[in-house]
């Protein structure tokens, strides 16, 4: 129901969805799941997309591609990098992994993560959820424009999510221009009030 989307950028590519969740676990550390679905949308999405870097701390879940008719043809899995041979416009590719941080420390409760809501490529949905326990306070601030949330309740946790839809990609990044990340959309989340006191 995401394919053939309309939203055209310069790298022949879309994301229809981009969706990171965060556990944060009550005895210290986190757990989270990373799901992108990008379509290729022009022949030089091929190029683009045919190799994709992923973490060596990364435990890979799927990593595929969808042809228009539904037949599936998994990626090719090298050293931290996975290969998506004889693609085609119209392919979708479906990347899931997780990750596990375990903190140790002084501050092995604390956590001070952020996330994105634009790239390169044009988005459909991107959505950042964070789970953690009821009781748990941390500060939220946002960088070019704040990102509407939701927040529920599940069982012992709140979970807060952050979602936008139809993003357009950011500027082609020139010589001379502003850095990427000042021409991004994020949201940063932290527990650490102050940087003084670490």
């Amino acid at each position: 129901e995401r394919r053939n989307c309309k939203l055209k950028g310069n790298y022949g590519v879309a994301v229809l969805l981009d969706e990171y969740i965060v556990n944060i676990l009550p005895e210290g550390g986190r757990k989270s799941k990373v799901v992108f679905l990008y379509e290729i949308t022009q022949e030089n999405g091929i190029e683009e997309m045919k190799e994709y870097n992923l973490s060596s701390y990364s435990t890979l879940l799927k990593s595929e591609v969808v042809r228009a008719d539904g037949s599936i043809l998994p990626a090719e899995k090298g050293d931290g990098t996975l290969v998506f041979s004889d693609l085609k416009i119209g392919d979708v590719i479906y990347i899931e992994y997780e990750d596990f941080d375990s903190n140790s420390g002084r501050f092995y409760k604390d956590f001070n993560l952020g996330c994105y809501f634009n790239s390169v490529y044009p988005s459909v949905e991107v959505i950042f959820a964070l789970i953690h326990p009821t009781e748990m306070q941390y500060l939220t601030s946002f960088k070019n424009g704040n990102i509407p949330s939701t927040t529920k309740k599940i069982n012992t946790k709140t979970c807060t999510i952050w979602k936008t839809n139809n993003v357009p990609p950011t500027p082609l990044n020139e010589d001379f221009s502003f850095p990427y990340s000042d021409l991004t959309n994020s949201v940063k989340v932290s527990t650490i009030k102050s940087w003084k006191e670490i």
